[in-house]
């Protein structure tokens, strides 16, 4: 795990910004399970399974073969299929903000007036072929995926929904 926060202020205006990312982790696709199996989930079929599937003429590829029936050589067996590289370095917050020069303000009987824009999740560098490699905990309180009260579901995408980009207009007063 790596983290990174970046400050800089010039005058009125201030820019922050904090970079978070894991590096060399692994992280076991579950959700292909449902994505790339259709003999397991009649719901969908991922792009890479449909097109990119194992065939006689088609075998320069890691995606196994598109089976109807389960089999051990597709579903019956968890293997390295599902593995997938997990780094990832995420720009977790930026912030831009402007305060207003005490002179203006002065004679309203306000001491600061600071005007910022901020964004959260802004964007992911990433290998990763999953929703979001930022892998969130399973509950804690679930005892099928505990041992000992510890989490044992850390590096298993389940599906998490993933981290979205948030943008936020704000304004701080003080009086």
């Amino acid at each position: 795990m790596t983290g990174l926060n970046i400050s800089v202020s010039y005058k009125g205006l201030d820019f922050s910004t904090f970079f978070f990312g894991s590096h060399g982790n692994d992280i076991f696709n579950g959700v292909k399970i449902f994505t790339d199996f259709p003999q397991l989930f009649k719901g969908g079929l991922s792009k890479d399974a449909a097109l990119n599937s194992w065939t006689p003429t088609n075998t320069n590829t890691k995606v196994p073969r598109l089976e109807n029936a389960s089999s051990f050589s597709t579903t019956g067996a968890i293997n390295s299929y599902y593995l997938d590289k997990g780094s990832y370095l995420r720009n977790k917050s930026m912030v831009l903000g402007y305060t207003l020069p005490n002179k203006k303000i002065a004679a309203l009987g306000i001491d600061k007036i600071r005007i910022y824009v901020q964004a959260a999740n802004l964007f992911t560098v990433t290998k990763y072929k999953g929703l979001d490699p930022e892998l969130q905990s399973s509950d804690p309180n679930n005892a099928s995926q505990t041992i000992n009260g510890a989490s044992n579901s850390f590096g298993i995408d389940y599906g998490n929904y993933p981290h979205t980009a948030q943008f936020l207009v704000g304004v701080n007063v003080n009086f």
